[in-house]
């Protein structure tokens, strides 16, 4: 017991937390039983068994005490760990969903780039706070040269994700570092810089990175997309694939303001066939409506301004930049999943915290905001 903070973490955040992986196991629940057959609650009993590891994970770790000190000397061997799953997944991994993302070990697959995202904020913010006395001096030409392992490192974690094809997940990160950059006061005119050239690579890697799947997601975004009158863009009369963003957007406006009830739900009787996970939003806000899925965003942003402020709390640089970059890591991905939904953002592979299915990233959130929980005990000491 000597290794438990007696200290309570936030408990308002830890409460949200467990209503969302509750809420979450109710609609798979819902929608696994709505399609009948012998397997229909197979996706269910998994994701339980899978809140049963991650829920007491989170609580743990919430508590742990001196967790961020152990985790601030072993980061580059987590990190290290990581690139090795990483390259297992390009070399063993099996593909799904036009990418190569998973490590599958008996019936449990993992999702190493999930991993990623968080040893690499912990390396990237032990670094920055180790070498802090640079950052005075961060032109964008001498922070390449007093960064430069750094950087490299950062390079091959990326290059691997981008080479199983999950550039949403990349996006996410270097958002999340680049906060974790501006956090630690790095020069504006260096930021913008490497905005620029991210952003530029981006686009690159997206027009040019000839992936059929991507094209495809890329011409349905245009046929649907909400800007796209707006801009005056001309929308593509590719319409291949376009079934299930056509299928999300009839759910969410089928749901009005206060949606059908589960007993009149359409989309998640086959009409939705990812209504599991990366469209799961639209099963929400069909069933529950408009304040249903307002309420929704409402707790994501709650979690990812509570988890914020939190990390400006306390005084130690390294604690302020994981809190910023976890909480960016968990908050992000959840507007994405939303924004892809409503068909704001084109198609990708990300999930909404603790309600969609996946056994990975339930944990991994799960470890996420236990880490962030364990932020909020330091920050009330502070």
């Amino acid at each position: 017991m000597r290794n438990i903070n007696i200290k309570s973490c936030d408990k308002t955040l830890l409460l949200i937390c467990i209503i969302l992986m509750i809420f979450g196991l109710a609609l798979q629940l819902d929608i696994g039983s709505s399609r009948g057959g012998e397997y229909s609650l197979v996706n269910f009993k998994k994701q339980v068994v899978w809140f049963l590891v991650s829920l007491p994970a989170m609580i743990i770790i919430a508590h742990f005490k001196k967790l961020f000190e152990l985790l601030n000397k072993y980061s580059f061997f987590l990190l290290l760990l990581t690139i090795i799953l990483l390259v297992l997944v390009l070399m063993i991994g099996s593909t799904q969903k036009g990418g190569t993302r998973w490590l599958r070990f008996g019936g449990i697959g993992i999702q190493p780039s999930m991993v990623a995202s968080i040893t690499l904020i912990l390396y990237t913010a032990k670094i920055l706070d180790k070498k802090k006395l640079y950052l005075e001096r961060s032109t964008f030409i001498n922070f390449i040269k007093d960064f430069l392992p750094l950087l490299i490192i950062i390079g091959i974690v990326f290059g691997l994700i981008y080479a199983e094809k999950h550039l949403s997940t990349l996006i996410v990160i270097s958002i999340a570092i680049l906060s974790m950059l501006f956090m630690a006061q790095v020069r504006i005119s260096t930021l913008i810089l490497a905005v620029l050239l991210i952003g530029s690579l981006s686009l690159f890697l997206i027009k040019y990175g000839k992936e059929d799947y991507r094209s495809s997601r890329m011409d349905m975004f245009s046929h649907y997309s909400l800007y796209h009158k707006f801009l005056g863009i001309k929308a593509s009369e590719t319409q291949a694939d376009d079934y299930q963003i056509k299928e999300s957007l009839t759910a969410i406006t089928h749901g009005n303001i206060f949606g059908t009830g589960n007993a009149k739900g359409r989309a998640k009787h086959y009409f939705l066939p990812d209504a599991k996970s990366d469209y799961i939003f639209a099963i929400i806000a069909e069933q529950y409506g408009f304040l249903g899925a307002l309420l929704i965003i409402f707790l994501y942003t709650f979690i990812v301004i509570k988890s914020l402020n939190h990390s400006i709390k306390t005084d130690n640089l390294f604690l302020q930049l994981v809190g910023v970059g976890l909480s960016l890591n968990f908050f992000l991905p959840a507007m994405v999943n939303i924004g892809v939904s409503i068909s704001a953002l084109p198609p990708t592979g990300l999930n909404l915290p603790f309600l969609s299915y996946g056994g990975t990233s339930f944990l991994m959130n799960a470890i996420n905001m236990g880490l962030i929980l364990n932020l909020s005990v330091i920050a009330k000491g502070v």
